[in-house]
């Protein structure tokens, strides 16, 4: 969550308007219903899915679906906002999983460790969010439940036995699609809107190891605005990775991690770091009983929010978390504008994801 523009009369007796930010590098300011955002925001995350049923005989088996997830951005500002030169990123670590991070290793003072990235790509002026609008990104740009329909009818299947479809959203008319590494020829929006994978975990596109870019139970994910073109941040990272010694210590975008984890073994991660001056907004997801550790600064996010107060498996006998299914977590909104203090747990509130997709 990046800097806010607060605007008010200081200095009354001689008649002079002072405006002041929340500056990474000095004191926060306490934001008011009067602060004006100068960026843009993540407005509401979707990543639980949800599941339906099938009756087969007296017994009714729950499935789980987890392929409608998305991401709402929303632009607060005056100006209009070109996504040309943005992207979404998960960190590497989990809030919910602490490591044993060795202090010469802790670049999460100062940068983001990047465990996967897409680009939303454009020419420079491309994709337009204009002020007081939003964008829908979709894990899949598709109307989920005509799909499943379709699906279940080609296989057979009678659809009288199944039972919570209309759970699964429509996100057809999606502004864009996060790919995945072997994105195929399914309906989706077009081309030009699929945000392009192009880091996972030290690989670069295109490369058959590169793990999806994906929002599961525990994470924080950014918005990122690029201080550098993709291709110079690939070049620079992947001429690190090859140094040796005490050269990686001063690396731009490349550190090899030690760190030992749970069962107190040692091990490596090649890690994409990104300052935090690029950091536009960032959210950290995690069930709110099981967080362990902040991956980012207080001034990136000083809280964290999940739509559960623990991670469930189910109840004995199913595979779904019915307490989190179709479960969202929205920012709230004061009446005047979008609540952004830098803290996920004070901003964002718990919704049902269907009722949430209007467009703003």
């Amino acid at each position: 969550m990046k800097n806010l523009l607060k605007s008010g009369l200081l200095l009354a007796t001689i008649g002079l308007t002072v405006f002041t930010s929340c500056r990474r590098d000095g004191d926060e300011i306490v934001p008011t219903s009067k602060t004006e955002i100068d960026h843009l925001l993540i407005q509401e995350v979707y990543y639980t899915g949800t599941y339906y049923t099938r009756t087969d005989g007296e017994k009714e088996y729950d499935i789980p679906y987890n392929e409608d997830k998305y991401i709402k951005i929303y632009n607060p500002t005056s100006e209009t906002v070109y996504l040309d030169n943005y992207a979404l990123a998960v960190h590497v670590f989990s809030p919910s999983n602490r490591i044993d991070l060795r202090d010469e290793f802790n670049f999460m003072k100062t940068h983001f460790g990047v465990a996967t990235m897409v680009l939303f790509g454009g020419n420079g002026t491309q994709h337009p969010l204009r002020p007081g609008k939003s964008v829908l990104v979709a894990q899949k740009a598709i109307d989920h439940k005509a799909e499943k329909e379709r699906e279940l009818k080609e296989d057979g299947e009678d659809l009288q036995t199944y039972k919570g479809l209309d759970h699964l959203l429509d996100l057809s008319k999606a502004d864009f699609q996060w790919a995945t590494k072997d994105e195929n020829e399914e309906p989706i929006v077009d081309k030009e809107n699929v945000m392009q994978l192009t880091y996972s975990n030290g690989t670069w596109a295109p490369d058959e190891d590169m793990q999806d870019f994906d929002i599961k139970t525990s994470f924080v994910v950014t918005l990122l605005k690029l201080g550098d073109k993709p291709e110079n941040i690939k070049k620079t990272f992947q001429e690190e990775e090859k140094q040796a010694g005490d050269e990686k210590a001063a690396n731009k975008y490349y550190k090899n991690v030690a760190y030992k984890n749970a069962g107190h073994h040692n091990a490596y991660q090649p890690v994409l770091t990104i300052p935090y001056d690029w950091v536009e907004d960032a959210v950290t997801v995690c069930p709110n009983s099981e967080f362990q550790w902040p991956l980012v600064t207080q001034k990136i996010d000083k809280g964290h929010k999940g739509v559960q107060e623990k991670a469930s498996s189910g109840k004995k006998g199913s595979n779904v978390d019915k307490d989190a299914a179709g479960k969202a977590l929205k920012r709230k909104h004061d009446g005047n504008k979008y609540v952004d203090d830098n803290n996920s747990t004070s901003d964002f509130e718990v919704v049902e994801a269907s009722a949430s997709l209007s467009k703003e």
